[in-house]
């Protein structure tokens, strides 16, 4: 039978992250038939150079064209993206993913997919090795910049495996596909699947937003409103839902939208507004809020998130740029403000909203009354409580395991009862953390009661604020340094926020009953920081009132706030630590000490009895969730994206951290540059702290003073750990072989003397360094064997072998 090819290549235009990127409607859909046009085919590989190649373990090759987009890492990264995106057993049909530096198709453009299948015997069937295009790499050189363009370009690759595979439609069919029937495309003379049409209602690229919207990442979904506001989302079509859950299983179960809606509105002066939203049906995960313009600049924003314990939010005309969505708001410039909100969800569809049009002509006719629309209290979700608790800690600068401490002695994290009415014990505390506006010292508050009951957050911020008030009384006692991120330095804030009283004396009470007591242990178990033992107070009761003694105390420990780190902050585990892949999965990884990380995201636990936060690492060659009593942050640590190998990257945290080594000024540590002799000597007289001997002048004659890194090969003679030659060749490079000789005379009085002769397959019992590399290897400095005594030591290698040697030294 004769079979032929019908391929085509739909492509993406400027659908990016909106928080840089406009959408300029100028591109056009193409659908190509490549058997009959050959030359349709974007073979750009030719024109560009290769930079880096990966196969990942999803089966997909990455090609990168970009000098950006240079490292295996980087294009981990975009996998760990891709698969973000739910997918199935189409994306075994997925072969390549390339990455260009430019924009070949112009920059209107970002990417392309190449779809390809084969119709014989009756059969459609779909082909593999099919390949994305991303475009401007240059342009955008992280993960997040290329998240929406790549889940668009994989919508492509989903909706085209299904529609042929499944529904067996070519393309020029896709108007009578149950697809289209399911989505009422019906309703829109305007949608057309030949490419002739406008480029926004061309199906292939309306179906592919639908799936960057009900299946696409967190990232995507967050950046992006889909580019056809004319057209019902598919949270407005249940039915496209139960078509999804056809092919894809219960799984795939439809969700009800969420409902978006304006609760108030102020209007500023020149006709600038401010917006308060509420969204109704949401889960606890963050809400993501998506706004477009009717002005000139027809592009959609990320306008803002918001927790799920908070019920309303204000989108203020003051807070966001005017150039990508401030203009949004101001009405000389904008006559309709298009809205939607959207949650990413991990299984299932992901949810949303309909797309709200709010004419400001007639905006008053929008609001909704907030007494109908806030039916559910959205309050006692205790992930976002503790969210919320953090947030606050952070604006007030107050460690947030206490806070957390706090509220969870007096509320478990209540701030309302079951029924919905206001959280109130019969002593006439109120709330999340338990405060009582009528007792003396919190009377001088001037507190609105109605609004504790009522607002969590305003319950949470003025229980910081009263702490932080204590905190700054310049008649309390102080400790340690008095540094506000140092839990201990809190102690007497605690003791004075419940009262300056007897019942808050340790020395009375020695059997942890005072509530600043209370608050410390419920940190030690909780938020699993080891805070000492409280030193002895002197307190006495001159005419009956607590008087403690005005000294410094000092604590056996100082423990700074673990919780306080942010997205993109470059943290370390000091000790050796275990790592989820998901957050709860009762599945771990150990994870060695010293693994540098860069903070992901933040996750709190919907458990009371839980206050660690989890943080989402990435480390060199590892990703999951690690608790933050394990991280610690240290201004000398940097996270080097060019360093592939974990252990590397270890060793050299491991010696960030004691100050033996830096990177270079852009962010790189070259771990695979060869090593100079002067450079291996520095490194060597920083790990020892070595100090040149009154009156010792180097004797070598191949060095002058005002030479680099004169006075460290100066150092290193000195002490007998170069130039026993009487040459230093300062600006030779340093071999393996002479790396032993040298790491053996620095550390001589810490290694073990042999007892067995290592066999080398490179190393004869007979060559002239058998001696200090048979040391080096009976000590575990080295492990290779071969050892290729000549080859030259790089950066890498150089600073696990003195890693190890320092950890030998310092057990």
């Amino acid at each position: 039978m004769r079979k032929f090819h019908r391929k085509f290549w739909p492509f993406m235009m400027g659908a990016m992250f909106l928080l840089l990127f406009s959408f300029t409607y100028e591109a056009q859909a193409h659908v190509i038939d490549l058997t009959v046009d050959k030359q349709a085919q974007a073979n750009l590989d030719h024109h560009y150079k290769l930079v880096k190649k990966y196969k990942g373990k999803s089966g997909v090759t990455f090609e990168s064209y970009s000098p950006k987009w240079n490292t295996d890492r980087k294009l981990q990264q975009l996998e760990q993206q891709l698969l973000r995106n739910k997918h199935g057993k189409e994306l075994a049909y997925l072969g390549k993913i390339m990455i260009y530096p430019d924009y070949p198709n112009g920059k209107g453009v970002l990417g392309m997919y190449f779809a390809e299948y084969i119709y014989g015997n009756g059969e459609m069937r779909y082909l593999g090795d099919r390949v994305i295009h991303l475009y401007g790499g240059e342009d955008h050189p992280t993960v997040v910049d290329m998240a929406y363009t790549l889940s668009h370009e994989y919508g492509h690759h989903f909706t085209y495996y299904h529609l042929v595979q499944k529904e067996q439609k070519p393309l020029d069919k896709w108007l009578q596909s149950d697809y289209a029937k399911a989505r009422h495309f019906d309703q829109y003379h305007k949608i057309h699947t030949n490419g002739r049409g406008d480029y926004i209602w061309h199906m292939p690229e309306v179906i592919a937003e639908d799936y960057v919207q009900l299946f696409g990442s967190e990232e995507a979904v967050s950046t992006g409103m889909q580019m056809n506001t004319d057209v019902s989302t598919p949270f407005d079509t249940p039915s496209i839902m139960n078509y999804w859950k056809k092919y894809l299983g219960n799984e795939y179960t439809p969700v009800t939208p969420l409902q978006l809606y304006i609760t108030d509105y102020k209007e500023n002066a020149n006709k600038t507004y401010d917006l308060q939203l509420h969204v109704a049906n949401r889960t606890p995960n963050e809400v993501f809020l998506r706004a477009e313009g009717d002005s000139v600049r027809t592009y959609s924003s990320y306008i803002g998130e918001w927790p799920y314990s908070s019920l309303t939010k204000w989108i203020r005309y003051q807070d966001l740029p005017y150039d990508y969505a401030g203009f949004m708001l101001d009405g000389n410039e904008t006559q309709t403000i298009r809205l939607q909100a959207i949650q990413h969800q991990d299984k299932g569809f992901n949810t949303g909203s309909s797309i709200k049009a709010v004419p400001y002509q007639t905006i008053q006719k929008a609001i909704s009354d907030p007494a109908k629309v806030m039916t559910e209290k959205q309050a006692n979700r205790v992930q976002d409580l503790k969210e919320l608790i953090r947030t606050v800690a952070d604006e007030k600068g107050i460690p947030a395991e206490i806070l957390k401490a706090i509220a969870y002695k007096e509320s478990q994290f209540k701030q309302w009862n079951h029924d919905g009415t206001p959280n109130v014990t019969t002593e006439g505390k109120i709330g999340i953390m338990g405060i009582q506006p009528e007792e003396e010292g919190w009377k001088e508050e001037h507190l609105h009661i109605e609004k504790l009951k009522s607002d969590a957050r305003y319950n949470i911020e003025a229980a910081a604020e009263y702490l932080r008030k204590q905190w700054e009384d310049s008649t309390l006692p102080k400790v340690n340094d008095y540094h506000d991120l140092q839990i201990e330095d809190w102690y007497f804030a605690l003791m004075a926020y419940n009262g300056l009283t007897k019942e808050n004396d340790p020395n009375l009470h020695p059997n942890g009953s005072p509530y600043q007591e209370q608050i410390f242990q419920i940190i030690r178990e909780n938020s699993q920081i080891p805070i000492g033992k409280t030193p002895t107070i002197q307190i006495t009761y001159p005419n009956g009132e607590m008087d403690i003694e005005m000294k410094k105390y000092n604590w056996p420990t100082q423990t700074e706030s673990k919780q306080y780190y942010f997205q993109g902050l470059e943290v370390f585990n000091p000790k050796e630590t275990m790592m989820q892949a998901e957050l709860g999965a009762t599945k771990q990884m150990k994870v060695e000490a010293f693994t540098p990380f860069i903070i992901k995201k933040i996750k709190e636990t919907d458990q009371p009895n839980d206050h660690q936060v989890y943080y989402e690492v990435e480390g060199n060659d590892i990703y999951g969730y690690i608790p933050s009593s394990d991280l610690a942050f240290s201004e000398n640590i940097r996270f080097f994206q060019d360093i592939e190998r974990g252990e590397v990257a270890r060793a050299v945290a491991f010696l960030q951290f004691r100050k033996i080594v830096n990177g270079y000024e852009d962010g790189t540590y070259r771990p695979n540059q060869k090593l100079l002799r002067r450079h291996a000597a520095k490194l060597l007289v920083n790990a020892l702290d070595l100090k040149l001997p009154n009156g010792y002048k180097m004797k070598a004659t191949d060095m002058k003073r005002g030479d680099l890194n004169y006075d460290e090969m100066a150092i290193a003679e000195a002490y007998g750990l170069m130039g026993t030659g009487g040459k230093l060749r300062p600006n030779e490079y340093l071999s393996r072989s002479q790396m032993a000789s040298i790491i053996v005379r620095a550390f001589d009085q810490h290694l073990a003397t042999p007892t067995s002769k290592q066999s080398f397959s490179d190393v004869p019992l007979t060559f002239d360094n058998y001696d200090n590399i048979n040391r080096l290897a009976f000590n575990g400095i080295t492990i290779a064997n071969p050892f290729r005594p000549q080859e030259k030591v790089n950066r890498g290698q150089f600073a696990l072998f003195l890693q190890r040697a320092i950890q030998i030294k310092e057990p």
